[in-house]
C-alpha cells in the first residue's frame, strides 16, 4: 500500500542545503511521485520525491534510483531533452531529485489547447520514442526479472513474452512513455521526464505499454473526457506515423499489444485498491476486452 503521509517540501530541500525563494507549489506528479515547482535564487526547479510503499525495500529502491540517474544521463548525452539534475538526496527513505524546470506543459495539455494539431503532436511523440529506442541498452540495467509480465493476467501470454524478452535485442526502453511524461511548449517537445523504470529490454514491450495508455488509459481529473477521447485516434495514428518515419518500421505486434493492456489492467486495478489514481471499473473492463481482442490475433491459446 502506498504511504500518503504529507511531505513538507521545504524540509526535503533542506536535506541538501537548498532553500526556496517562496513556498514550493504542488504539481501533479502522477501516481508514483510527489512533485513541486519552486525557485531558488530566481531560477526555476522541480522537486520530485518518490512515493514509497509501506513494505518498500529501501535498499532496492536506492539501486533503482541510481539506475534512473544513469538512464537520464544516457538519454541526455544522446540529445534527448532531459532535465538536468541539480541535486539529489534521500528523505525518510524516499529518494528525491531536484531538476531544472523545463519550459512548457505536458503534451496532453498541448493537445487540449490546440486539438486541431493532435496528429502533429502525436508524430512528435512517436519520433521521440523511436529516438530512444535507437539507443543501445548496454549502459542501462537489464531486465533480468521477467516476473512483471505475469501482471498481464494470462499465463500463456506471460510465458510467450518471457521467452521473447530473454532472447531479443535489448534497447533503451522508457517503460513509462505516455503523454503526461512528455513536455511540449506548443511548438516543439521540450522534455522527457520520469525515468524511474527505464531499462534495457525489447522495444516491443515499451511500445505495447504506450499503446495501451494511448488507447485505453483513463484521463486525469479535469480533462473533458468526451472531447479528448475523440482525439485519441488522431494522436495515436500520429504516434505510429512519427515512429515509423524515424525508425523505418513499427514493430509492435499483437502479443506485446496484449501484454500492454494486461499490465495496465493490473496497474489500474492495484491503484483502485490502494485509493490512488483515477481509474474506474469501466476502465478495467475495457482493458481486458482489448487484451483479449489482441490475443485473438495471436497463436497463443
Amino acid at each position: 500500500m502506498t504511504v500518503s503521509v504529507p511531505l513538507d517540501p521545504e524540509t526535503v530541500l533542506a536535506v541538501v542545503g537548498w532553500k526556496a525563494d517562496r513556498p514550493p507549489e504542488p504539481v501533479n506528479g502522477g501516481w508514483d511521485n510527489h512533485l513541486w515547482k519552486f525557485t531558488c535564487d530566481g531560477a526555476a526547479y522541480a522537486l520530485r520525491v518518490v512515493r514509497l510503499e509501506e513494505d518498500a525495500d529501501l535498499a532496492a529502491r536506492a539501486r533503482e534510483f541510481e539506475c534512473e540517474v544513469v538512464a537520464m544521463d544516457v538519454a541526455r548525452q544522446a540529445d534527448i531533452p532531459v532535465p538536468a539534475i541539480a541535486a539529489r538526496g534521500v528523505y525518510s527513505g524516499a529518494p528525491f531529485l531536484i531538476l531544472e524546470w523545463l519550459p512548457g506543459g505536458t503534451i496532453l495539455d498541448a493537445v487540449r489547447r490546440k486539438p486541431w494539431l493532435a496528429r502533429r503532436y502525436g508524430r512528435e511523440f512517436g519520433r521521440l520514442q523511436a529516438r530512444l529506442h535507437s539507443l543501445p541498452g548496454e549502459y542501462l540495467r537489464p531486465i533480468t526479472d521477467t516476473d512483471w509480465v505475469d501482471r498481464a493476467g494470462h499465463p500463456a501470454l506471460a510465458a510467450a513474452v518471457q521467452r521473447e524478452l530473454l532472447t531479443s535485442e535489448a534497447r533503451f526502453c522508457h517503460f513509462d512513455f505516455h503523454p503526461l511524461n512528455i513536455l511540449h511548449d506548443g511548438e516543439r517537445v521540450t522534455g522527457l521526464v520520469d525515468f524511474t523504470v527505464a531499462a534495457a529490454s525489447d522495444i516491443r514491450a515499451d511500445l505495447g505499454l504506450t499503446n495501451a495508455v494511448l488507447r485505453a488509459a483513463p484521463l486525469p481529473p479535469g480533462v473533458p473526457g468526451r472531447a479528448m477521447n475523440m482525439l485519441r485516434g488522431r494522436f495515436t495514428n500520429g504516434w505510429r506515423e512519427g515512429y515509423l518515419d524515424f525508425a523505418g518500421r513499427f514493430p509492435l505486434d499483437a502479443m506485446f499489444e496484449a501484454l500492454g493492456y494486461g499490465v495496465y489492467h493490473y496497474e489500474f486495478a492495484s491503484a483502485i485498491d490502494e485509493g490512488r489514481g483515477w481509474a474506474s471499473a469501466r476502465d478495467l473492463k475495457r482493458l481486458l476486452i482489448l487484451r483479449d481482442e489482441a490475443l485473438a490475433r495471436t497463436e497463443i491459446a
